[in-house]
């Protein structure tokens, strides 16, 4: 079972998106997502070294783990979503849920004084070519968090969006390059292990967003949004 942005966080307190037309298919956006690793990315290490005060070990691609948010679900050929929980004003944020990302504790998780972030990105055909977007929503499950939250987000706001267009930038060049890569490691063309939930709980969950287009990816509330 796929689960899309809108899926595991419908409602959340602040939401940002960046977006680039790419000169290249869909299907070979999609492959360059897949196989886009650390070392395509230019500013990623600088800004995480400044953030934790030594340098990040990100080996390999970027959805088996290179970026330290964990990969939740991914709707083949379309969107891939990464969610954290943690409490990020702190210097070092502890995790809220260890071990195997899990889609439905993540979308279930609701202990007060946490955050939760998610970061979906997708494509789309758009004419000749494809439109390769990222949207990032956070959402604090108690009043204290949301302003713990709200004093940090303005001193790392510019950070987060230039490590997004970043990301955006390094799969964009590999599509349009046909794939090629300076540093590219092997691949055997599938996508990072998930295992969604299943059952009827998770059925329902999803049933709430069917009928949705994702040209209108607005969940039922929102608090503030940013660009």
């Amino acid at each position: 079972m796929d689960w899309p942005l809108n899926a595991l966080m419908p409602v959340f307190d602040r939401r940002t998106r960046c977006s680039r037309k790419v000169a290249a298919a869909p299907a070979a956006v999609w492959k360059a997502m897949m196989t886009t690793t650390s070392q395509d990315l230019l500013i990623f290490k600088p800004l995480m070294t400044l953030r934790h005060g030594r340098k990040p070990g990100m080996p390999g691609r970027l959805l088996d783990g290179a970026v330290p948010i964990p990969l939740l679900s991914m709707v083949d050929g379309q969107e891939v979503v990464f969610g954290v929980i943690g409490k990020f004003w702190r210097r070092s944020s502890p995790g809220a849920l260890p071990g195997r990302p899990d889609p439905w504790r993540f979308l279930n998780f609701g202990e007060p004084d946490w955050v939760k972030a998610a970061m979906s990105i997708w494509i789309a055909p758009e004419g000749a070519g494809t439109r390769l977007s990222t949207e990032t929503r956070v959402y604090a499950t108690s009043a204290k968090a949301r302003r713990l939250f709200m004093i940090y987000w303005p001193m790392v706001f510019l950070g987060s969006r230039l490590i997004r267009l970043d990301v955006l930038r390094a799969i964009a060049r590999r599509a349009e390059r046909g794939g090629a890569g300076a540093r590219r490691p092997p691949w055997d063309g599938r996508p990072p292990a998930v295992v969604p939930p299943h059952g009827s709980a998770a059925r329902v969950a999803l049933s709430l967003h069917e009928g949705r287009t994702r040209a209108d990816r607005s969940p039922q509330k929102k608090i503030g949004d940013s660009t």
